[in-house]
């Protein structure tokens, strides 16, 4: 059996299914690998199909165009009856989320669709394996509802009413988010954009970890890059993957806290990407260990044609040698999608990376600590005569080189003491993108641009190096409970 045969089949088998199917079972089934599969449900995805992964395997969902989010307030005791009428009426409960003014918005999938989706659930709450996530905040939360239409949406919300399960809205609440978003930007569109810088970030979710402190932080290069830019006021999102760990709920809930739309992330069974990591006396890190086989790593992105619309619908997307994202791909979104892509090559850069990928940024941002101010010269030229708009080499606390292929530019970074160096590159590149984009249409000349966004990228990194974790935001964790945050 092929390939090709053995999707086809797969499909044949989940369309059918009434219940989700593990993928050890289909492993069993076609007598293949674990991973097999995994590589299979993500060539499924690219393809359109709607694969969704549950706490007990796959499910294909039908395509369903219209959404709605309700906030709704019941007893424990309601729960069933609250469920049974949404998914009796043709709507699909794909999560439950709340939003708490200590731990802000927390989420966890659902994707009930059936009675039988209901019966299972409940086991899981009646047995300890799951809590309702509504208890933390008296009863109210928020669903989204997936239906063939919006009357169907509609007729849910009426009955919802009826049974006195609809709770009261206030004007600062995320109800009906997604909606909103999607209405926003659609007149952006009609009057020419709405001003602000549009960054997205496409990569991997990182929990960096530090045993000796007992502390963990949200982290990532791409990751950062967005959450610095939404902190300097751009409109950020995030295309990434999550797993289904108490760090992946994390991961989302911070993004999600600083306003970083998520709502093309995936997520995944399996372990979220992490990093042990020490400090060194003078705030740089050493980093000791790291897991490969994370959820980006066994599900990346391909770019449907889904998500090439979504990403054509930022400024530039930002990306890195860590992100997954293979130099053929990234050719892809520049020449066939006319995408703007700014690419971080972090330090272990070689030549072969700029040969392959140079040609297709934008941006391009170097870490050059280690070689000398002529080599960096001749690296950032290269860099522009392979097809680089700006290449920038940053180099710690000494100063900060950019050439544009006409001029090179030299700024100065003030020496500050730092706590925690991790995330500065990543800061840097928000700041720089944010600035320089903020400005493209007005009446500066290129070169007051670029010195503008330079010193702006290089005062906000040193914002953030005094800080601890790479954006400032950190959760305590028992190091013996290490296997409860991340799925191992």
């Amino acid at each position: 059996m092929t390939g090709n045969e053995r999707r086809e089949k797969v499909i044949e088998l989940l369309s059918g299914s009434g219940e989700a199917v593990s993928g050890r079972r289909l492993a069993a089934l076609f007598n293949v690998s674990r991973q097999v599969i995994v590589q299979d449900i993500a060539l499924l995805r690219a393809e359109g199909y709607d694969v969704v992964s549950t706490n007990t395997g796959y499910v294909l969902y039908k395509s369903r165009n219209c959404e709605r989010v309700f906030k709704v307030s019941h007893s424990n005791e309601e729960v069933e009856d609250e469920l049974k009428l949404i998914v009796d009426l043709g709507g699909t409960v794909r999560d439950v989320f709340v939003s708490h003014k200590v731990y802000g918005t927390v989420r966890a999938e659902l994707n009930i669709g059936s009675r039988m989706d209901i019966e299972r659930f409940l086991k899981d709450i009646r047995t300890g394996k799951s809590s309702l996530l509504m208890n933390i905040t008296g009863g109210y939360h928020y669903h989204t509802v997936e239906a063939n239409s919006e009357e169907l949406l509609d007729i849910i919300h009426e009955k919802l009413k009826e049974k006195g399960y609809l709770a009261p809205l206030k004007n600062y609440e995320p109800v009906d988010f997604k909606k909103r978003r999607s209405a926003e930007r659609e007149d952006d569109k009609e009057q020419g954009g709405s001003g602000k810088v549009r960054i997205l970030g496409t990569g991997v979710a990182t929990m960096d970890i530090y045993p000796d402190k007992k502390r963990m932080y949200p982290g990532g290069n791409e990751y950062n890059v967005v959450c610095n830019a939404a902190l300097l006021g751009a409109e950020a999102g995030f295309l990434g993957v999550f797993g289904n760990d108490l760090a992946g709920e994390l991961l989302e809930m911070n993004l999600r806290e600083l306003k970083v739309d998520v709502s093309m992330c995936r997520h995944e069974e399996g372990s979220s990407g992490y990093s042990l990591v020490k400090l060194k006396e003078d705030g740089d890190r050493i980093f000791l260990a790291w897991n490969k086989e994370g959820v980006t790593d066994l599900h990346p992105f391909k770019f449907n044609k889904k998500e090439v619309k979504y990403v054509k619908s930022f400024d530039v997307v930002t990306m890195g040698r860590v992100a997954d994202v293979s130099p053929e791909t990234v050719k892809l979104l520049h020449e066939r999608d006319g995408i703007d892509i700014s690419y971080d090559f972090h330090s272990a850069f070689t030549d072969e990376d700029i040969d392959l990928i140079a040609p297709h940024v934008k941006y391009g941002f170097f870490s050059c600590s280690h070689l000398k101010e002529e080599e960096i010269r001749k690296l950032l030229k290269k860099a522009v005569e392979k097809g680089c708009g700006i290449a920038v080499g940053t180099r710690g606390c000494d100063p900060i080189i950019a050439y544009d292929g006409e001029n090179y530019y030299v700024h100065e970074v003030e020496r500050i003491e730092a706590t925690d160096a991790l995330g500065a590159g990543d800061s840097f590149i928000g700041a720089f993108l944010t600035d320089y984009i903020s400005n493209k249409d007005k009446d500066i000349s290129k070169e007051d641009k670029i010195r503008k966004a330079l010193k702006a990228a290089a005062d906000h990194a040193a914002t953030v190096v005094v800080k601890e974790g790479s954006i400032g935001v950190g959760y305590d964790y028992d190091p013996p409970l290490f296997y409860e945050v991340i799925n191992k």
